[in-house]
């Protein structure tokens, strides 16, 4: 469980990080990455799981989900019989994006 404030937590898989990853989450000030399924939870006074009151674009403001992404790199073929190009090998980019929002309730 990680708290996002006084009022709210992300409930996180607990396999998320030992399984293969093809994303994970990162959350605004938390140093450690977040990786499966999340489950945002609101709690109240005494500590109980209750619906979050947080509206899901406020929530959405603090992650950010990272994947890689590979990108070919090419060397150029120039010969007497063959010319043009071949993929050479592969450069890994982590690149992030917002999550979107796509429905409310």
């Amino acid at each position: 469980m990680v708290r996002i404030d006084r009022s709210h937590c992300i409930i996180v898989d607990d396999n998320g990080l030992t399984d293969e990853l093809t994303c994970f989450t990162e959350l605004k000030d938390y140093a450690s990455p977040l990786a499966g399924n999340l489950l945002i939870v609101g709690n109240d006074a005494a500590g109980e799981t209750v619906s979050a009151t947080l509206p899901i674009e406020d929530i959405a403001a603090k992650l950010t989900i990272r994947f890689p992404v590979l990108s070919p790199t090419f060397e150029v073929l120039n010969g007497p019989v063959v010319f043009g190009s071949r993929v050479a090998g592969f450069t890994v980019k982590l690149m992030c994006v917002a999550p979107t929002v796509i429905a409310t309730v």
